[in-house]
């Protein structure tokens, strides 16, 4: 599923938790850094970079000298690569994964747990936070600790409409 607003993910466990019986959530930046990880130390769950053989972005952008691979300019289904060690799949790349947490400015003054980070009294659309990179990016945004930055009522698959340039670090292209 892509192009869901951060109002449409929220509906979606609302729904979810009311059929279920269960509370489900969007995760908090922290919560899905964790899954994302599966316990390596790595940039990316699989290692130091990533393919476009594991992970679904812009082949044309490597990271740490990673090789060129192919661009499928879409997403794809969720299962086409291998789960990361807890069982998740895309987790890298493909589609941009919204986060409970409002945006900040900086890390300073953020939660020591796996809390979301919110802003007391926020009007409805203060930014929150996508993480995991999409089809549109190089690897780099696809990195463990890449974040996004956008306005709850978008619907991002193309990060450059939604997002401020200062946020945005320019990938290097694959040789």
């Amino acid at each position: 599923m892509e192009r869901v607003s951060w109002f449409d993910a929220l509906e979606f466990c609302r729904r979810l938790n009311q059929r279920k019986g269960q509370r489900y959530g969007l995760p908090s930046e922290a919560q899905w850094e964790y899954a994302c990880r599966a316990g390596s130390t790595t940039p990316f769950h699989i290692g130091a970079t990533l393919t476009p053989e594991l992970a679904n972005y812009d082949g044309n952008y490597c990271y740490a000298n990673g090789p060129k691979g192919t661009y499928r300019e879409q997403a794809i289904e969720v299962t086409s690569f291998p789960a990361n060690g807890w069982g998740l799949h895309d987790m890298h790349a493909n589609v941009w994964k919204w986060c409970e947490d409002h945006r900040h400015d900086s890390y300073n003054f953020a939660p020591g747990d796996a809390q979301p980070w919110l802003i007391p009294a926020a009007a409805d659309h203060e930014r929150r936070l996508l993480r995991g990179g999409g089809v549109m990016d190089g690897a780099g945004a696809a990195i463990g600790t890449a974040a996004l930055r956008s306005l709850p009522y978008s619907m991002p698959v193309l990060p450059p409409f939604v997002m401020k340039a200062a946020d945005w670090v320019a990938p290097a292209r694959c040789s």
